[in-house]
């Protein structure tokens, strides 16, 4: 029997349907708190994400929770996701995104509590299967022996963001993880260039960020909060550990050259950054390639108030090929910026803290470089380091080492440096005092040390 033209359509129309079907990813919604694995729970969502293959894209966990939040979720078992998925809190109803740039007022109304998961649970695992997965707009908290989030090696390029990692749900106290964010993976990144990616890193009992391996490379960590309240104004630490802690972790971006970038480090019990590379047998270390730039390190977000991390702002051990520019790192105990290495053995010992650019900083003044808001004790300190340029040439490469409590730049073993154009003990105009503690300029065992130059900009 001939097929009318109306038939041949609505055939036509079918088969396009049940393709769309096919390529959109699936979509699992939350409708309850329940810890159990049952319909409509978080933990029946994720083994859902896990079940089901990705097909045009990872699939999503969103949220849909009836009544007035905000709404806890506490497991009673560790997640863990072994394919890719997009778990994204600010899907529920009356939540939102921030959109200051200066300070947090996102309303987060899903909250992951792993006060009841047990020792040494995790938040949310992402195993090496589960890479290019995205979680967005929760509240982890209360992991007291485990981290709220860990991406295994091998699990690669993920995104966190929006979310709030180790506070309450309005980012005012502390619901402590063990660690924050713990990352072995690669090319991983931590917040992003928008007010609404912003994640909150505070609270945690040891470190927020956690980067662990020659593996976990090329990571970046940008427009965070880590260590102080969603207002940008308060303390609000690692209890006993530092804001970002990189044990190897080569080719790792912290911050950026846009204000957006911008990272807040302060109030943390140990360093604000903590960079270390692993010494083999032979003492020589594998680690290489750090960006630390345009970070705000050791004061509140306006940058005018000391809000100290207690064990010194940048700390950089045996980490070579860095480049620590544009960052105000002001207000800490302890030193400002301190590297330090050690040689390698026999038979050709050499430092293995070695290649380090520092250029535009403000260390031991506020944001304006007017007022005194020193580092306890040293501005920067560099010892047994090889190849050091502290300044350059150009004004943008001035650093301004001023109002610290000891020397403004600490040298001791330090070999082929040269330190021009910066202004040690000064305001940013070079015009008012505002003095070290003891020395602008300190060596000690120092071989081929330049001082100065013909070209424009006093030294010291």
């Amino acid at each position: 029997m001939k097929t009318t033209p109306f038939a041949r359509t609505r055939n036509f129309r079918s088969s396009i349907e049940c393709l769309e079907a096919r390529i959109a990813p699936a979509t699992f919604t939350v409708t309850n708190t329940s810890a159990s694995n049952v319909a409509g729970s978080f933990l029946f969502a994720l083994n859902l994400a896990n079940a089901t293959p990705n097909v045009g894209g990872p699939d999503i966990v969103a949220f849909n929770l009836a009544g007035a939040g905000p709404f806890t979720i506490s497991p009673v078992q560790p997640y863990a996701m072994t394919e890719a998925v997009i778990i994204d809190g600010f899907t529920q109803p009356t939540s939102s995104a921030n959109t200051l740039a200066a300070g947090d007022n996102a309303v987060m109304q899903i909250v992951i509590n792993g006060a009841s998961a047990g020792g040494g649970a995790t938040g949310l695992r992402f195993t090496a299967t589960a890479d290019g997965s995205t979680v967005r707009g929760l509240v982890i908290n209360g992991y007291s022996s485990g981290a709220a989030l860990a991406f295994d090696a091998g699990s690669d390029n993920n995104v966190v963001e929006g979310c709030f990692i180790g506070t309450n749900v309005t980012g005012t106290a502390a619901v402590a993880n063990s660690v924050g964010i713990s990352i072995a993976g690669s090319n991983n990144t931590i917040g992003g260039l928008t007010p609404a990616a912003r994640n909150l890193i505070s609270g945690n009992a040891t470190d927020g960020v956690r980067i662990t391996g020659l593996a976990a490379t090329g990571n970046v960590i940008a427009g965070n909060f880590i260590g102080l309240n969603a207002a940008g104004t308060a303390d609000l630490g690692a209890a006993d550990g530092s804001g970002i802690l990189i044990s190897d972790g080569p080719n790792t971006t912290i911050g950026g050259p846009t204000v957006a970038a911008r990272n807040f480090i302060s109030g943390n019990n140990v360093a604000g950054i903590n960079i270390a590379g692993t010494l083999d047998v032979n003492n020589e270390t594998a680690a290489h390639d750090y960006l630390i730039q345009g970070n705000y390190i050791g004061t509140d977000v306006t940058g005018t108030i000391a809000r100290g991390n207690s064990s010194g702002g940048i700390r950089m051990t045996n980490a070579p090929f860095a480049t620590i520019t544009g960052n105000l790192v002001s207000g800490n105990s302890s030193h400002g910026i301190d590297i330090s290495g050690v040689m390698s053995g026999p038979p050709n010992p050499t430092p293995q803290a070695h290649d380090y650019t520092i250029t535009g900083n403000i260390v031991g003044l506020d944001a304006t470089g007017s007022a005194a808001l020193g580092n306890s004790t040293a501005g920067v300190r560099l010892s047994m380091v090889r190849f050091v340029a502290i300044g350059g040439t150009a004004v943008a490469e001035r650093n301004i080492v001023a109002a610290n409590g000891g020397t403004g730049l600490d040298l001791a073993s330090v070999t082929d440096a040269a330190v021009l154009g910066n202004y040690l003990g000064t305001d940013a105009t070079g015009t008012l005092d505002r003095g070290n503690g003891f020395a602008g300029l300190d060596s000690l065992n120092c071989t081929r040390l330049t001082l100065g130059g013909t070209a424009p900009g006093p030294a010291i």
